[in-house]
């Protein structure tokens, strides 16, 4: 076949330039082949490429996407080796964590059972030691315990300090026996923790419930539930983790990060009585923490504190006062909720009976052998310890945990109780006044005095009227307070007799509301209720409850000016505990005289 012309040499000489005639046959050349190129294109469709032919069409390969199938297949065969090798890789992972499980928990098993409930044989408490090798961040669920599992499981967070020990069944909520159950609609375990600071066990229930021990009560070893019956979230937990706090009749237990052996406590019965776990706790009215942090802050200011302590040293005053009736010693005195030492310095007080400036009487504080001072505040208990009244009376201070409990001392121990404005922040008072009987020697006194009735009346009313009309409702944001009518029964209950209950109203005036409030908060006097609205009051309530408390409370003095009054209306008390040497009211129907021949009346 013709070879293209267009692809035949030329002679091209050392100049660089061609000769004439070659470039004429050159030309002729292709003017040949133009004129034949047609032919060839009809003979030779398929296997000859011509010039300034159009190339021929090649068939197009199917795309998806714009992506050409054999592409898109490599691809997709590539990716899914790939997730099978990663599904390979974690499934590998988890047999691992699982066979390592079902090595360890066993252990951790037969090293808690004595928890639940110890010997089978035995009647005492025995609590076994724990393995410090053993798992203490997360709750895993046995493996193969039962038929069924749940679909999911919550996993609990570490808490610093405590180990977790297992999910155990609490049905009479009786399983930590020495604390009443805390609520807190913000409970974590964190938390629980720190309001069982001081306790040997800490555990959380149905959510919300907190509780305290330093022994386990006495169970058989069917108490310990799945880890799956604990699975109830923990309110308080808003950082998107799952922790869990028990579950319904279910108690998660935690132990102190220590190995050493629990001693064995001896089951007692108490020879008195006061609230437990067992009962529904309805005196959980104040937050303990919450109030132990405020007089801590305001005692930390001494100098603010000193000037705002005029309301507990008048009430003080008045409480050793009802001592120059009672014609004994007391070798050892105790002070209950001491806080500031106001009832040391009063019965240090040179003239103890304003009545008589002239009279000579002296201190108080001769009739003392010992005063025990017992409070929750350390700061405040130690405030003024380096005065000079200190050396005026025997005193021992004595910090108290700021939660409620026992009582750390022996029956029939003191001379004497005092207390000056410290318990009407108790929520379970029946059973903090049954205490105070019980370590009480016969025939001893208890002397006390607490806010109550309408304390505060102004006040509330002010912020109640102003919450109302600047936001539609009312908040809680003066305590609760017990009623006189209501002491007299709760000393009845609690054993004491020759009962004797009398009020006053203290009323002090101030320039504003703002100068109330900030004494109440100097004093340590501030909100501590559990339902309380979290943060500080609107600026708006505030203002409008200023014009509210002028307008209805308000008195002008002889200078014109507004001056506010503040009520506090203080119930004082004395009880005696029952001794054999008491005297006692003759029965009902053995007089003899008819009180109508002695009135004269017909």
């Amino acid at each position: 076949m013709e070879q293209d012309p267009r692809s035949y040499p030329v002679a091209i000489l050392p100049g660089g330039d061609a000769p004439e005639v070659h470039q004429h046959q050159t030309q002729a050349y292709f003017k040949s082949y133009e004129q034949q190129q047609p032919y060839y294109q009809n003979q030779y469709p398929q296997s000859h490429t011509i010039l300034g032919a159009e190339d021929p069409v090649e068939p197009k390969e199917k795309r998806i996407c714009g992506v050409r199938l054999s592409i898109l297949f490599f691809v997709t065969t590539g990716l899914l080796f790939l997730v099978i090798a990663a599904l390979a890789l974690v499934g590998g992972l988890l047999g691992s964590k699982i066979s390592s499980l079902e090595t360890s928990y066993p252990a951790l098993a037969s090293n808690v059972a004595a928890i639940a409930g110890g010997s089978t044989s035995g009647g005492n408490d025995q609590i076994a030691p724990i393995d410090d090798n053993t798992n203490t961040g997360t709750e895993t669920p046995p493996p193969s315990q039962t038929s069924s599992a749940p679909v999911s499981y919550s996993t609990n967070v570490v808490v610093d300090g405590y180990r977790y020990v297992g999910c155990y069944y609490d049905d009479t909520q009786r399983l930590l026996i020495d604390q009443p159950a805390k609520g807190n609609s913000s409970m974590t375990n964190l938390m629980c923790s720190r309001i069982c600071a001081g306790f040997k066990y800490f555990g959380t229930e149905i959510g919300i419930d907190c509780y305290c021990g330093n022994r386990i009560e006495e169970r058989t070893p069917s108490a310990k539930a799945n880890e799956w019956d604990c699975s109830v979230k923990c309110p308080g937990n808003n950082r998107g983790r799952k922790e869990v706090c028990g579950g319904d009749w279910s108690i998660t237990l935690r132990r102190p990060l220590s190995s050493r052996l629990v001693p064995k406590i001896p089951h007692q019965k108490r020879p008195y009585a006061f609230q437990t776990s067992g009962i529904p706790t309805s005196f959980q009215v104040f937050n303990n923490r919450t109030k132990w942090l405020q007089r801590e802050r305001a005692a930390s200011n001494a100098e603010a504190s000193r000037q705002a302590d005029y309301l507990k040293d008048e009430v003080a005053m008045r409480v050793a006062e009802r001592l120059l009736d009672v014609k004994r010693t007391f070798p050892l005195t105790l002070d209950f909720g001491a806080y500031t030492n106001s009832l040391a310095r009063a019965l240090t007080n040179p003239n103890p009976d304003p009545s008589q400036p002239d009279a000579d009487i002296p201190p108080l504080a001769t009739k003392i052998g010992k005063l025990v001072a017992a409070d929750s505040s350390q700061k405040a208990l130690f405030r003024d310890a380096e005065l000079e009244f200190n050396k005026e009376i025997n005193m021992e201070r004595v910090v108290l945990p700021y939660e409620e409990g026992p009582l750390p001392w022996e029956n029939n121990t003191f001379d004497m109780v005092l207390s000056s404005l410290s318990m009407h922040w108790i929520n379970d008072l029946p059973g903090v006044l049954g205490q105070i009987n019980r370590i009480l020697k016969p025939d001893a006194p208890f002397i006390g005095a607490m806010l109550g009735g309408d304390t505060l009346f102004e006040l509330r009313t002010s912020l109640q009227l102003a919450e109302q009309e600047r936001r539609g409702g009312i908040g809680v944001h003066v305590s609760p307070l017990a009623d006189v009518k209501d002491v007299g029964g709760l000393l009845g209950k609690a054993g004491f007799k020759m009962l004797t209950v009398d009020v006053e109203d203290i009323v002090v005036e101030y320039p504003d509301t703002f100068a109330l409030m900030e004494d109440l908060q100097a004093m340590g006097e501030g909100n501590a209720v559990l339902g309380r609205e979290v943060g500080a009051i609107g600026k708006d309530v505030l203002l409008a409850a200023e014009g509210i408390y002028r307008e209805l409370h308000g008195s002008k003095v002889e200078d014109g000016t507004v001056r506010l009054p503040a009520t506090f209306r203080v119930i004082h008390m004395i009880g005696w505990k029952e001794g054999g040497d008491q005297p006692k009211p003759l029965p009902r129907g053995s007089g003899e005289i008819n009180l109508r021949d002695v009135l004269g009346t017909k």
